[in-house]
């Protein structure tokens, strides 16, 4: 980023206050006050060989939250809002970790015009994501990929075929989908997309769908 001498920051006494008066000029969308000591502390707790054990996602959340833990050494207007459109970290992890193991999730997202936008498949044991992979893997054309009762049939029957049989899978609209994702009520969101056609969703009796 360009280098700013116009901002007047000579020594910073108050972090959170000097983040709030660079938010309150309108110039950004967030303001980010990090002190250099903090993110020495951050890298060193990060690199303790305790942490060597911790999968990939496990050890970049610990360093989100070693980052983000420390008002005083890390000052951030707005605050983060401790979610991701709705979904926490934990969330996520406590489905995972109430999957009848192997299991498989699929997703798959198809434009209002019938093209295929997304196609995920993700491969899950001792609670743990263990590939992803997209619909390409999959012998059906992307062609073949619709929001149809049919086409769940056909690939919940090729899923259970494979070393993960399937736990969820979803298949819906983008526009759909864009609400799912932003909207605060999922629920009824992909309740409404059933009823109305534009999303097909099939669970394994085990597993909590992630709302």
């Amino acid at each position: 980023g360009t280098r700013r001498a116009d901002l007047g920051l000579d020594h910073i006494e108050r972090p959170d206050l000097t983040a709030q008066g660079l938010f309150d000029r309108g110039e950004w969308d967030r303001v980010h006050v990090i002190d250099r000591m903090h993110l020495q502390s951050v890298s060193t707790s990060a690199q303790q060989l305790a942490n060597r054990d911790l999968e990939l996602d496990a050890y970049y959340r610990h360093v989100f939250q070693l980052v983000w833990g420390n008002e005083a050494g890390y000052a951030v207007i707005p605050k983060h809002p401790g979610s991701w459109h709705g979904w926490t970290y934990q969330q996520i992890v406590d489905v995972v970790n109430q999957l009848q193991a192997p299991a498989s999730l699929a997703l798959g997202v198809v434009s209002d015009e019938g093209a295929l936008v997304i196609g995920l498949l993700g491969e899950v044991s001792d609670g743990s994501f263990r590939k992803v992979t997209t619909f390409e893997s999959l012998p059906f054309d992307r062609l073949e990929v619709s929001v149809t009762q049919e086409f769940l049939d056909r690939l919940w029957s090729h899923l259970a075929t494979t070393d993960y049989p399937p736990a969820t899978v979803l298949l819906c609209t983008e526009s759909i989908f864009d609400r799912w994702v932003n909207e605060p009520d999922k629920a009824r969101t992909i309740s409404e997309a059933i009823d109305s056609g534009t999303a097909v969703l099939r669970l394994r009796d085990e597993p909590p769908f992630i709302w």
